[in-house]
């Protein structure tokens, strides 16, 4: 009986030695549910994005503000936090830097909503409704609607940091127009072209 006491003993330790070596493991690898990491985001642009537009001999510039963030959410939607712009405004690619939560994701999706609008607190289903009818039709109102998007962004993660690259993809389309009167036809200050 002392025989069998004493080797169900010894099992429980290795078995409990086991599991300490497994979770330490798992930490090393950086497997803990539910970490605070400080994410790091070098965000560029593709060709039709903006924030600011500022026009440059006909062409407009595209560039990131001093107060851009970006909404960090999980595959699901679940929102891991928000990553505030750090170096790069008034450029095209720019570093985005904040603390959010993650629960193993390896993967992430990002989300602009335009430039000094708030961060929504929860995102639910698959649309996000923007009002456009404030704008002034001025390049200012028109960054101030924009609207970015980019999901399943790979980041590596260690010693409590995570890092990675996107190019975010305008979700908003705007359009820019000439208008030539008829010869002979004159606008004054104040008229109203329908």
């Amino acid at each position: 009986m002392k025989k069998l006491l004493k080797y169900g003993l010894l099992s429980l330790t290795a078995i409990a030695g086991m599991s300490f070596t497994s979770c330490s493991s798992e930490e090393d690898f950086g497997t803990s549910h539910g970490q605070k990491v400080m994410l790091t985001i070098n965000a560029s642009k593709d060709a039709q994005t903006r924030t600011a537009f500022q026009e440059e001999n006909g062409s407009l510039s595209c560039t990131w503000t001093a107060d851009d963030a970006l909404l960090v959410t999980s595959a699901k939607g679940e929102r891991l936090g928000v990553i505030s712009l750090v170096d790069g405004a008034g450029n095209s690619t720019a570093t985005f830097r904040g603390e959010v939560t993650l629960d193993n994701q390896q993967e992430v999706n990002l989300f602009y909503f335009g430039h000094n609008k708030p961060i929504p607190a929860t995102l639910s289903g698959t649309s996000y409704e923007l009002d456009l009818s404030a704008q002034d039709g001025s390049f200012a109102s028109l960054a101030e609607n924009d609207f970015m998007t980019q999901g399943e962004v790979s980041v590596t993660r260690l010693n409590g940091e995570a890092t990675g690259n996107v190019t975010m993809m305008r979700r908003v389309a705007e359009g820019k127009f000439n208008l030539q009167l008829p010869d002979g036809l004159q606008l004054e200050a104040g008229d109203v072209v329908t």
